[in-house]
């Protein structure tokens, strides 16, 4: 999956990273911004209520803009509210938020 994306290496490896921690199979990808190889979108797979959007364009290496989007209607989750936004943090921020708002979980311990 990660791969195979027309994305920059700086938002894959962001993602290869997430699916490390989480798992590849309980990420969902939201591409709205395939024309940009800076952004992607990741969900959970199953609880879709939450979307976070993360860029590297015009970062250093290992940080991200993040944005938080709420799903502010259960029959159209393409519109979204803005929860909450980070202008740059670095993966250990990105993990936070990530499992803070997607509720996700370790596959491992540390």
């Amino acid at each position: 999956m990660i791969s195979n994306l027309k994305k920059d290496e700086s938002i894959k490896n962001a993602l290869q990273k997430l699916s490390a921690v989480y798992g590849e199979e309980n990420l969902e990808l939201a591409d709205y911004w395939d024309a940009d190889l800076f952004a992607i979108g990741i969900e959970n797979r199953t609880d879709k209520k939450h979307l976070i959007y993360i860029s590297t364009f015009n970062l250093s290496a290992d940080l991200y803009f993040v944005e938080v989007e709420k799903a502010n209607s259960e029959t159209d989750l393409m519109k979204y509210e803005v929860v909450e936004c980070f202008k740059s943090i670095n993966f250990e921020g990105l993990f936070e938020v990530t499992s803070k708002y997607l509720n996700l979980q370790r596959i491992y311990e540390q």
